[in-house]
């Protein structure tokens, strides 16, 4: 950060490095922030076993798997071996009517 070094405003060199370490706080506090949010987002779209989306749906696991296999159902992402819904995925598809292939 040289533009400070270029200051006439008569403060002193410590005076000026004491600013640009407090300046640099807050900006990487700020940056912490933000990727704290983004992050709290994601999280909160959490990923469910086959289970607790059927339970989610209202519906049991075998008509969830059924409607995997027709291609009918919510979208789906494999994790390893695992099936795994999001949260949004089942939301979304209820509110666009269900049943309907993705």
């Amino acid at each position: 950060m040289n533009s400070f070094k270029n200051y006439q405003g008569g403060l002193r060199e410590s005076d000026m490095i004491r600013f640009e370490e407090v300046i640099r706080k807050v900006i990487v506090d700020e940056l912490y922030s933000i990727i704290a949010s983004l992050t709290a987002a994601k999280v909160a779209d959490l990923l469910l076993t086959t289970r607790q989306a059927a339970e989610h749906l209202g519906t049991s696991v075998h008509t969830l798997e059924a409607y995997r296999y027709k291609g009918t159902g919510p979208e789906f992402v494999k994790c390893g071996g695992s099936i795994r819904y999001y949260a949004s995925a089942l939301t979304q598809w209820i509110e666009t009517g269900g049943d309907r292939p993705h």
